[in-house]
Formats: structure tokens, C-alpha cells, sequence
């Protein structure tokens, strides 16, 4: 069984310099996090960005023809593929590329913002999303 001075020594007590001081570490870790998870990446940032721009230039019920002539005017050249899940046809297209200093510990190097416009039977727009993928190893 721990002695109660033994206890106080490793828990410390916030009256005590050694607990006041952990208190504080503690204090600026969780702000650290806090901040760290409330601060967007440029990728993410992108990403919005496109989201917006979407909303606003393409509407449900757009033709295809319509969407890659958008995506031209946007320096983008949207790809063509069969369907998948609940939609027959979808187009894709690399919105931008977001370099960034090599991370050793993520292995990457950068991110896409990648977006996707899904089509139903006639070729029209469905809906469509924006996503982002790591350029890693």
C-alpha cells in the first residue's frame, strides 16, 4: 500500500509547485489540441472553396456536356466513368493540386482537391462532392 506522501509526490496537489505546475502543462496541451483541431488546412480551405463554387455554377439536372464544358472553363478536364453504388455514371477531375513541405511522419507531400459530379441514366447531374486525397508515399 502507497504511503499518502508518496502519492501527493507523484499526483501532486494543486497547492503544491510540482501539482500547480502540472495543472498548467495539462492546461496548455488541451489549448494546444483545441487549436490545432479548430485551424483549417489549405486543403480543406480548397475544398470549401470548390464546394462553394459548385453550389453556385452547377444545378441538378445539368447535362454532361455542359459540366465538362465547365470544367474546361476551370482549367480542369473531367474524366468519364461507368457508374458506381446508386449513380450509372460519374465525372471526376483534379480541381487543384496543394503542395506542401514533405512531412516525415505522414509521408506526404502535398494533397488533390478532387471533385465528382454524379450522373443518372440520361446524363444529368445528380449531385456532386469535393474531396481531398494526401499525395503520400
Amino acid at each position: 500500500m502507497r504511503s499518502r506522501r508518496h502519492g501527493a509526490l507523484l499526483c501532486g496537489t494543486p497547492t503544491s509547485p510540482l501539482g500547480a505546475m502540472r495543472y498548467v502543462a495539462l492546461l496548455a496541451l488541451l489549448m494546444s489540441v483545441a487549436a490545432c483541431t479548430t485551424q483549417s488546412s489549405p486543403a480543406q480551405v480548397r475544398a470549401e472553396f470548390w464546394r462553394h463554387r459548385l453550389a453556385e455554377e452547377l444545378h441538378v439536372g445539368m447535362p454532361k456536356d455542359d459540366i465538362q464544358r465547365w470544367g474546361r472553363d476551370n482549367q480542369m478536364n473531367f474524366t468519364y466513368s461507368p457508374g458506381i453504388k446508386h449513380y450509372p455514371h460519374y465525372l471526376s477531375a483534379t480541381a487543384e493540386t496543394i503542395p506542401e513541405k514533405f512531412s516525415v511522419l505522414t509521408g506526404c507531400r502535398g494533397w488533390h482537391v478532387t471533385i465528382y459530379v454524379y450522373l443518372d441514366e440520361s446524363y444529368r447531374l445528380v449531385s456532386d462532392e469535393v474531396r481531398t486525397y494526401g499525395i503520400c508515399l
